[in-house]
């Protein structure tokens, strides 16, 4: 009885999670050390150097989305429910199925592999979404066979052996590679040093590998409009996009906020919901996103609406809102 009792103890089955969690953590570090006594015949290419005229200047500078999401690493941001998944598996199926995203037509088409490792956005979850998304664009699901790739599996960027078998199963080239989302794709926590440098290491991996853009789909703390986590992703990304819900009922904004190499936009993206797709509102994205000497012009009238001395970036935003949106317009 008392051995019985015992079995159904709380404690005892939390000694068990605690329990399996250690031995999941021992077995990761046994592979990550066979990994490094013996690693794959690739992971370790050879230092190189290149002559000024072996090194093609264009090669690897075209943007999958003109002013929008550039070939390194984009942080695409915001709470939960906000619309970031939407936003990007609208935007996968345009590059996979050759077709414009909302305006912008030079877009670089080719396959998409998306790594979708949220709880309820398996695969099967995944795929009933763009069947909805699909018909908005025009497209069939014959038009993405075989070029909108989407894993389910378990996969952890700080975990070289996990790496390794994504790129073993999912060869040749790709315009783009979107992780969704970027916690669930780690073991430990994103707010250590050694857990986000891992994590950054192995997205540049994957992008050297499938000479991929590489999009991470990011959450931010509820008290401030930033990434959450290690300021290793701060110093690490080329692009951040925030997503967020609108005042108005089934509104989202999708707002490029830095470009690291180019103006940003001038205005953001402004979506309502209609079941799974988000419809453009006119007049707005960045398919007007203008010249350096435009944006210049904008940020100028930004400034002027700002007052003098502290003030946090939610009061900021609120004042600036009517230039963000183009309401003034309206």
């Amino acid at each position: 009885t008392k051995i019985k009792n015992g079995l159904y103890d709380p404690e005892y089955q939390k000694f068990q999670r605690y329990s399996a969690a250690i031995l999941q953590q021992l077995e990761q570090l046994e592979a990550n050390l066979e990994h490094a006594l013996n690693p794959p015949a690739d992971s370790r290419p050879p230092l190189k150097g290149w002559s000024l005229d072996e090194i093609d200047e264009n090669d690897g500078s075209v943007w999958p989305v003109p002013g929008v999401i550039p070939h390194g690493l984009t942080f695409v941001y915001g709470l939960p429910k906000g619309g970031k998944s939407l936003w990007m598996q609208k935007l996968s199926a345009c590059i996979a199925g050759g077709v414009p995203f909302d305006g912008i037509e030079e877009l670089e088409h080719g396959r998409v592999l998306y790594i979708t490792r949220d709880i309820g956005a398996s695969r099967q979850e995944v795929k009933k979404r763009l069947m909805k998304i699909l018909p908005h664009l025009g497209l069939s699901e014959d038009a993405l066979d075989g070029k909108l790739i989407l894993t389910d599996d378990p996969f952890y960027l700080n975990d070289p052996a996990s790496v390794d078998n994504l790129l073993a199963h999912n060869l040749g080239r790709f315009v783009l590679v979107v992780i969704d989302s970027l916690f669930r794709c780690v073991s430990g926590s994103l707010s250590q040093d050694v857990v986000a440098s891992a994590a950054v290491e192995a997205i540049d991996r994957i992008s050297r590998a499938t000479g991929a853009a590489m999009v991470a789909i990011h959450h931010e703390p509820r008290s401030g409009e930033h990434l959450f986590g290690s300021v290793m992703l701060d110093a690490a990304y080329d692009a951040q996009i925030h997503v967020e819900r609108g005042k108005e009922r089934n509104s989202v904004i999708v707002t490029v906020q830095e470009l690291k190499n180019a103006p940003v936009p001038d205005k953001p993206f402004i979506y309502r919901i209609e079941e799974e797709y988000l419809a453009a509102v006119a007049g707005a994205g960045a398919a007007s996103a203008t010249t350096p000497k435009l944006a210049s012009s904008r940020h100028q009238e930004m400034l002027a609406l700002l007052p003098a001395g502290w003030f946090t970036r939610k009061e900021g935003r609120k004042l600036v809102e009517p230039l963000l949106t183009g309401a003034e317009e309206a």
